[in-house]
Protein backbone atom coordinates (compact mmCIF):
# COMPACT_ATOMS: atom_id res chain seq x y z
CA UNK A 1 0.00 0.00 0.00
CA UNK A 2 1.37 3.40 -0.99
CA UNK A 3 1.78 6.33 1.38
CA UNK A 4 -1.08 8.20 -0.29
CA UNK A 5 -3.39 5.21 0.16
CA UNK A 6 -2.45 4.93 3.84
CA UNK A 7 -3.13 8.65 4.35
CA UNK A 8 -6.49 8.37 2.59
CA UNK A 9 -7.53 5.49 4.83
CA UNK A 10 -6.49 7.30 8.03
CA UNK A 11 -8.50 10.39 7.02
CA UNK A 12 -11.53 8.31 6.06
CA UNK A 13 -11.54 6.53 9.42
CA UNK A 14 -11.20 9.82 11.24
CA UNK A 15 -14.04 11.68 9.54
CA UNK A 16 -16.39 8.68 9.84
CA UNK A 17 -15.59 8.36 13.56
CA UNK A 18 -14.21 4.84 13.10
CA UNK A 19 -10.62 5.56 14.07
CA UNK A 20 -9.24 3.88 17.17
CA UNK A 21 -7.38 5.97 19.78
CA UNK A 22 -4.13 4.70 18.29
CA UNK A 23 -5.19 5.68 14.78
CA UNK A 24 -6.12 9.10 16.13
CA UNK A 25 -2.51 9.57 17.22
CA UNK A 26 -1.35 8.70 13.72
CA UNK A 27 -3.90 11.12 12.24
CA UNK A 28 -2.73 14.06 14.31
CA UNK A 29 0.94 13.26 13.76
CA UNK A 30 0.45 13.19 9.99
CA UNK A 31 -1.65 16.34 10.20
CA UNK A 32 1.18 18.10 11.99
CA UNK A 33 3.60 16.98 9.29
CA UNK A 34 1.32 18.42 6.61
CA UNK A 35 0.86 15.06 4.91
CA UNK A 36 -2.95 15.06 5.09
CA UNK A 37 -3.64 18.45 3.53
CA UNK A 38 -4.77 17.10 0.18
CA UNK A 39 -6.91 14.33 1.63
CA UNK A 40 -8.69 16.59 4.10
CA UNK A 41 -9.44 19.15 1.42
CA UNK A 42 -11.18 16.44 -0.58
CA UNK A 43 -13.64 15.96 2.28
CA UNK A 44 -14.45 19.60 2.87
CA UNK A 45 -18.02 20.61 2.07
CA UNK A 46 -20.12 23.72 2.42
CA UNK A 47 -20.94 22.87 6.02
CA UNK A 48 -17.27 23.09 6.96
CA UNK A 49 -16.77 26.35 5.14
CA UNK A 50 -19.81 27.87 6.80
CA UNK A 51 -18.53 26.66 10.15
CA UNK A 52 -15.27 28.53 9.64
CA UNK A 53 -17.15 31.83 9.63
CA UNK A 54 -18.25 31.14 13.19
CA UNK A 55 -14.87 30.00 14.48
CA UNK A 56 -14.24 33.28 16.35
CA UNK A 57 -17.67 33.19 17.96
CA UNK A 58 -17.53 29.71 19.40
CA UNK A 59 -15.27 28.14 21.97
CA UNK A 60 -13.50 25.14 20.53
CA UNK A 61 -13.72 22.25 22.94
CA UNK A 62 -12.32 18.76 22.86
CA UNK A 63 -14.76 15.93 23.41
CA UNK A 64 -14.52 13.56 26.36
CA UNK A 65 -13.12 10.76 24.25
CA UNK A 66 -9.33 11.08 24.14
CA UNK A 67 -8.18 12.68 20.88
CA UNK A 68 -11.66 12.37 19.33
CA UNK A 69 -12.42 15.78 17.87
CA UNK A 70 -15.25 16.64 15.61
CA UNK A 71 -13.89 16.20 12.09
CA UNK A 72 -15.13 19.61 11.03
CA UNK A 73 -12.78 21.20 13.55
CA UNK A 74 -9.87 19.19 12.19
CA UNK A 75 -10.66 20.34 8.68
CA UNK A 76 -10.95 23.91 9.93
CA UNK A 77 -7.49 23.64 11.47
CA UNK A 78 -6.14 22.52 8.13
CA UNK A 79 -7.52 25.63 6.45
CA UNK A 80 -6.03 27.82 9.14
CA UNK A 81 -2.66 26.15 8.75
CA UNK A 82 -2.84 26.62 4.99
CA UNK A 83 -3.60 30.31 5.51
CA UNK A 84 -0.71 30.73 7.95
CA UNK A 85 -2.88 31.28 11.04
CA UNK A 86 -1.71 28.41 13.24
CA UNK A 87 -0.75 30.91 15.95
CA UNK A 88 -4.42 31.82 16.21
CA UNK A 89 -4.95 28.60 18.12
CA UNK A 90 -3.81 27.87 21.65
CA UNK A 91 -0.81 25.51 21.20
CA UNK A 92 -1.78 23.49 24.29
CA UNK A 93 -5.03 22.60 22.51
CA UNK A 94 -3.22 20.59 19.84
CA UNK A 95 -3.34 16.88 20.78
CA UNK A 96 -0.07 16.03 19.09
CA UNK A 97 1.63 18.07 21.81
CA UNK A 98 0.86 15.11 24.09
CA UNK A 99 2.78 12.65 21.94
CA UNK A 100 5.92 13.43 19.98
CA UNK A 101 6.71 9.81 19.12
CA UNK A 102 7.89 9.14 15.58
CA UNK A 103 6.10 6.16 14.09
CA UNK A 104 6.82 3.91 11.14
CA UNK A 105 3.83 2.48 9.29
CA UNK A 106 4.29 -0.77 7.34
CA UNK A 107 1.68 -2.38 5.07
CA UNK A 108 2.00 -5.59 3.04
CA UNK A 109 0.41 -6.57 -0.26
CA UNK A 110 -1.90 -9.49 -0.97
CA UNK A 111 0.92 -12.03 -1.29
CA UNK A 112 3.71 -10.26 0.58
CA UNK A 113 5.44 -11.09 3.89
CA UNK A 114 7.81 -8.64 5.58
CA UNK A 115 10.36 -8.97 8.39
CA UNK A 116 10.68 -5.94 10.67
CA UNK A 117 13.46 -5.48 13.22
CA UNK A 118 12.50 -3.11 16.03
CA UNK A 119 14.77 -0.73 17.92
CA UNK A 120 15.10 -3.14 20.88
CA UNK A 121 16.06 -6.07 18.67
CA UNK A 122 12.59 -7.64 18.67
CA UNK A 123 11.40 -9.07 15.36
CA UNK A 124 7.97 -8.90 13.74
CA UNK A 125 6.95 -11.02 10.76
CA UNK A 126 4.06 -9.30 8.98
CA UNK A 127 1.75 -11.53 6.94
CA UNK A 128 0.04 -10.56 3.68
CA UNK A 129 -2.60 -7.79 3.62
CA UNK A 130 -1.50 -6.55 7.04
CA UNK A 131 -0.67 -3.19 8.62
CA UNK A 132 1.66 -2.50 11.54
CA UNK A 133 2.51 0.77 13.25
CA UNK A 134 5.50 0.95 15.57
CA UNK A 135 7.73 3.65 17.10
CA UNK A 136 11.05 4.27 15.43
CA UNK A 137 12.50 4.31 18.95
CA UNK A 138 10.67 2.91 21.98
CA UNK A 139 9.94 5.25 24.87
CA UNK A 140 11.97 4.93 28.07
CA UNK A 141 9.04 3.69 30.15
CA UNK A 142 7.15 1.45 27.74
CA UNK A 143 7.11 -0.55 24.52
CA UNK A 144 3.96 -0.49 22.38
CA UNK A 145 3.06 -1.88 18.96
CA UNK A 146 -0.14 -1.49 16.96
CA UNK A 147 -1.35 -4.20 14.61
CA UNK A 148 -3.90 -2.13 12.71
CA UNK A 149 -5.08 -5.11 10.67
CA UNK A 150 -3.96 -8.52 9.54
CA UNK A 151 -1.59 -11.07 11.02
CA UNK A 152 1.86 -10.95 12.55
CA UNK A 153 4.27 -13.18 14.42
CA UNK A 154 6.19 -11.48 17.23
CA UNK A 155 9.59 -12.49 18.60
CA UNK A 156 9.95 -10.13 21.55
CA UNK A 157 13.25 -9.44 23.29
CA UNK A 158 12.94 -9.82 27.05
CA UNK A 159 12.88 -6.68 29.21
CA UNK A 160 11.71 -7.19 32.80
CA UNK A 161 11.33 -3.46 33.40
CA UNK A 162 9.57 -2.61 30.16
CA UNK A 163 6.91 -5.10 28.97
CA UNK A 164 5.81 -5.09 25.35
CA UNK A 165 2.13 -4.40 24.69
CA UNK A 166 0.59 -5.14 21.30
CA UNK A 167 -2.78 -3.55 20.52
CA UNK A 168 -5.04 -5.23 17.97
CA UNK A 169 -8.79 -4.71 17.44
CA UNK A 170 -9.91 -4.42 21.05
CA UNK A 171 -7.22 -6.67 22.51
CA UNK A 172 -4.05 -5.90 24.46
CA UNK A 173 -1.35 -8.55 24.48
CA UNK A 174 1.29 -7.96 27.15
CA UNK A 175 4.61 -9.83 27.38
CA UNK A 176 8.04 -9.50 28.95
CA UNK A 177 9.75 -11.51 26.24
CA UNK A 178 8.20 -14.35 24.25
CA UNK A 179 6.96 -15.52 20.85
CA UNK A 180 3.34 -15.39 19.74
CA UNK A 181 1.07 -14.90 16.74
CA UNK A 182 -1.84 -12.47 16.39
CA UNK A 183 -4.44 -12.93 13.68
CA UNK A 184 -6.70 -9.90 13.32
CA UNK A 185 -8.09 -9.63 9.79
CA UNK A 186 -11.15 -7.43 9.46
CA UNK A 187 -12.90 -10.02 7.30
CA UNK A 188 -12.79 -12.57 10.15
CA UNK A 189 -15.18 -12.35 13.12
CA UNK A 190 -12.54 -12.93 15.80
CA UNK A 191 -9.04 -11.94 16.85
CA UNK A 192 -6.79 -14.88 17.75
CA UNK A 193 -3.63 -14.82 19.84
CA UNK A 194 -1.54 -18.01 19.84
CA UNK A 195 1.56 -18.57 21.99
CA UNK A 196 4.54 -20.58 20.77
CA UNK A 197 7.02 -19.74 23.54
CA UNK A 198 6.87 -18.12 26.98
CA UNK A 199 3.87 -16.57 28.73
CA UNK A 200 1.41 -14.02 27.39
CA UNK A 201 -1.30 -11.92 29.06
CA UNK A 202 -4.28 -11.02 26.85
CA UNK A 203 -6.81 -8.40 27.95
CA UNK A 204 -10.08 -7.57 26.24
CA UNK A 205 -12.84 -5.16 27.14
CA UNK A 206 -16.57 -5.83 26.95
CA UNK A 207 -19.27 -3.33 27.78
CA UNK A 208 -19.24 -3.99 31.52
CA UNK A 209 -15.88 -5.52 32.32
CA UNK A 210 -12.32 -6.23 31.32
CA UNK A 211 -11.24 -9.83 30.87
CA UNK A 212 -7.67 -11.06 31.16
CA UNK A 213 -6.37 -14.46 30.08
CA UNK A 214 -2.90 -15.88 30.73
CA UNK A 215 -1.61 -18.09 27.94
CA UNK A 216 1.20 -20.64 27.79
CA UNK A 217 2.71 -22.35 24.73
CA UNK A 218 0.14 -24.12 22.51
CA UNK A 219 -2.71 -22.09 23.96
CA UNK A 220 -4.90 -19.65 22.06
CA UNK A 221 -7.23 -16.81 23.04
CA UNK A 222 -10.06 -15.83 20.69
CA UNK A 223 -11.90 -12.52 20.97
CA UNK A 224 -15.17 -12.26 19.07
CA UNK A 225 -15.63 -8.78 17.61
CA UNK A 226 -19.41 -9.16 17.41
CA UNK A 227 -20.32 -10.12 20.98
CA UNK A 228 -17.05 -9.15 22.74
CA UNK A 229 -16.75 -12.63 24.24
CA UNK A 230 -13.36 -14.23 24.83
CA UNK A 231 -12.50 -17.90 25.16
CA UNK A 232 -9.33 -19.93 25.51
CA UNK A 233 -8.40 -23.30 24.01
CA UNK A 234 -5.40 -25.51 23.31
CA UNK A 235 -4.04 -26.02 19.80
CA UNK A 236 -0.87 -27.07 18.03
CA UNK A 237 0.74 -23.63 17.86
CA UNK A 238 2.80 -24.44 14.77
CA UNK A 239 -0.43 -24.64 12.77
CA UNK A 240 -0.96 -20.93 13.38
CA UNK A 241 2.42 -20.22 11.79
CA UNK A 242 1.90 -22.10 8.54
CA UNK A 243 1.78 -18.82 6.64
CA UNK A 244 5.46 -18.19 7.47
CA UNK A 245 6.37 -21.34 5.53
CA UNK A 246 4.02 -20.60 2.64
CA UNK A 247 1.19 -22.82 3.83
CA UNK A 248 -2.49 -22.31 4.63
CA UNK A 249 -3.46 -24.43 7.63
CA UNK A 250 -7.04 -24.62 8.87
CA UNK A 251 -7.45 -26.30 12.26
CA UNK A 252 -11.09 -27.16 13.07
CA UNK A 253 -12.32 -23.90 11.55
CA UNK A 254 -15.76 -23.11 10.18
CA UNK A 255 -16.21 -23.20 6.43
CA UNK A 256 -17.42 -19.62 6.71
CA UNK A 257 -14.03 -18.48 8.07
CA UNK A 258 -12.14 -20.62 5.56
CA UNK A 259 -14.09 -19.08 2.69
CA UNK A 260 -13.47 -15.57 4.06
CA UNK A 261 -9.73 -16.20 3.96
CA UNK A 262 -9.87 -17.71 0.47
CA UNK A 263 -11.83 -14.73 -0.83
CA UNK A 264 -9.16 -12.40 0.51
CA UNK A 265 -6.24 -14.42 -0.81
CA UNK A 266 -7.60 -15.09 -4.30
CA UNK A 267 -9.66 -11.91 -4.65
CA UNK A 268 -12.66 -13.97 -5.75
CA UNK A 269 -16.25 -13.83 -4.38
CA UNK A 270 -17.40 -17.16 -2.90
CA UNK A 271 -21.05 -17.72 -2.00
CA UNK A 272 -23.02 -20.53 -0.33
CA UNK A 273 -26.08 -22.07 -1.93
CA UNK A 274 -27.44 -22.69 1.58
CA UNK A 275 -26.41 -20.77 4.70
CA UNK A 276 -26.15 -23.97 6.75
CA UNK A 277 -23.00 -24.92 4.87
CA UNK A 278 -21.15 -22.11 6.60
CA UNK A 279 -21.23 -24.05 9.88
CA UNK A 280 -19.30 -27.06 8.57
CA UNK A 281 -16.07 -27.42 10.55
CA UNK A 282 -12.96 -28.72 8.89
CA UNK A 283 -9.21 -29.13 9.09
CA UNK A 284 -7.09 -28.84 5.97
CA UNK A 285 -3.66 -27.80 4.73
CA UNK A 286 -2.68 -26.22 1.42
CA UNK A 287 0.35 -24.60 -0.14
CA UNK A 288 0.01 -20.85 -0.61
CA UNK A 289 0.93 -21.34 -4.27
CA UNK A 290 -2.02 -23.71 -4.86
CA UNK A 291 -4.62 -22.37 -7.28
CA UNK A 292 -8.15 -21.61 -6.13
CA UNK A 293 -9.69 -24.43 -8.23
CA UNK A 294 -7.26 -26.93 -6.65
CA UNK A 295 -8.19 -25.75 -3.15
CA UNK A 296 -11.91 -25.82 -3.89
CA UNK A 297 -11.64 -29.30 -5.39
CA UNK A 298 -9.93 -30.66 -2.27
CA UNK A 299 -12.41 -28.98 0.09
CA UNK A 300 -15.34 -30.29 -1.92
CA UNK A 301 -14.12 -33.89 -1.97
CA UNK A 302 -13.44 -33.91 1.78
CA UNK A 303 -16.75 -32.32 2.80
CA UNK A 304 -19.27 -33.76 0.33
CA UNK A 305 -19.55 -30.48 -1.54
CA UNK A 306 -19.39 -29.30 -5.10
CA UNK A 307 -18.70 -25.92 -6.59
CA UNK A 308 -19.35 -23.84 -9.67
CA UNK A 309 -16.83 -21.29 -10.91
CA UNK A 310 -18.42 -18.94 -13.39
CA UNK A 311 -17.79 -15.32 -14.40
CA UNK A 312 -15.19 -14.90 -11.68
CA UNK A 313 -17.54 -16.07 -8.89
CA UNK A 314 -17.74 -19.31 -6.92
CA UNK A 315 -20.88 -21.03 -5.66
CA UNK A 316 -20.48 -23.77 -3.01
CA UNK A 317 -23.29 -26.29 -2.62
CA UNK A 318 -24.03 -29.73 -1.23
CA UNK A 319 -23.70 -32.79 -3.44
CA UNK A 320 -27.20 -33.86 -4.48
Amino acid sequence: MSESEINAEIVKKYITDKASPDEMKVFFYLLKEGKLDGELRKHMDSEIKNGLMDIEKKEIKTVQKKYAWDWRIAASILLLIGAGFLTYLNPSWLPWRNSEINFSYIATGRSEIKKIILSDGSIVWLNASSKLRYPVQFEKAKRELFLEEGEAYFEIERDEKKPMVVFAAGTETKVLGTKFNIRSYNFLPSVQITVTNGKVSVSTKSINEQNTLHLLPNQRASFNRLDALTFQDSIHAENALGWKQGRMIFDNESLKDVVAELQQKYNTPIEFEKSGLQNIRLSAEFESKDSLPDVLEALSLANNLEYELENGKVLLKSVK
